[in-house]
């Protein structure tokens, strides 16, 4: 199959050491259809942590690449250790990138990996994508770490995903941007379903917050956003992406690897 450089992304998964950054590029090749089964860490059957001692200790101690095509879009995944020991492979993976997934934890706080990161990203002038994992996990803190995130980077933090949490699982999610629900069929498939009444005031707080976002990030939409007070979901997408590529924005997404 012939790929065009267009249809080329390089994405580095990077963050805090133990953060689930290999679990993360597994569930990506997974859905992708790269593979036909979920490996785990913990089973040393991953296939970004192939090395007998990433296998032995359970970590990621060298950059690896996998791959998986997305809508005609073929996505190099390079999973990045994250160990400050192996800084260096987060520097090469970046020089290489055009853009970076920081994992992190629903911890409820901003660990020193994932400041690190977002540091780093934003000096290089790198877009990038956050995704809190482990949202499913006991005492997990999904709106603390969004608030953490903010916290530190005001104004350039932009939540996009409503997780529909069941108890201490998740079982689907709402997409502020495009305003989709989903909720998880099984492992390899989602289902279209009505946005939750209980979530739909969380949903007008964020679309709000999104439409705000996206103006500054263009001369255009902010002069309709001053004169409107609102911008439609076609120019609302708009202006997140334009704040992405300009480093401006950086979008918050929520699940489990």
């Amino acid at each position: 199959m012939s790929i065009k450089a267009k249809d080329i992304r390089n994405i580095a998964i990077i963050g805090h050491s133990g953060e689930g950054k290999t679990s993360v590029c597994e569930a990506i090749l997974f859905n992708g259809g790269s593979t036909d089964r979920l490996g785990k860490v913990t089973e040393g059957n991953t296939v970004t942590d192939y090395d007998e001692q990433e296998i032995a200790r359970k970590m990621s101690i060298s950059l690896s690449m996998a791959y998986t095509m997305w809508d005609g879009v073929k996505l190099n995944l390079l999973d990045v250790p994250g160990f400050y020991d192996f800084e260096g492979e987060r520097n090469e993976a970046l020089r290489a990138a055009g853009g970076a997934l920081i994992v992190t934890s629903a911890s409820g706080t901003l660990s020193v990996g994932t400041e690190k990161s977002i540091d780093t990203c934003l000096k290089a002038k790198i877009p990038m994508v956050i995704f809190i994992n482990g949202v499913d996990k006991e005492n997990a803190d999904y709106k603390g770490t969004v608030a953490a995130l903010t916290e530190k980077y005001a104004g350039k933090i932009a939540p996009i995903q409503i997780p529909i949490m069941e108890g201490n699982k998740m079982v689907g999610y709402v997409n502020a941007l495009k305003e989709t629900c989903y909720r998880f069929a099984d492992e390899a498939q989602k289902k279209s379903i009505p946005i939750p009444e209980d979530l739909k005031g969380t949903l007008a707080e964020m679309q709000a917050n999104l439409m705000e976002t996206a103006a500054e990030n263009d001369e255009a939409l902010l002069d309709k956003y001053f004169e409107e007070g609102s911008l439609s979901k076609d120019e609302t997408i708009h202006g997140i992406r334009k704040g992405i590529y300009n480093v401006n924005t950086i979008p918050v997404m929520a699940g489990s690897a």
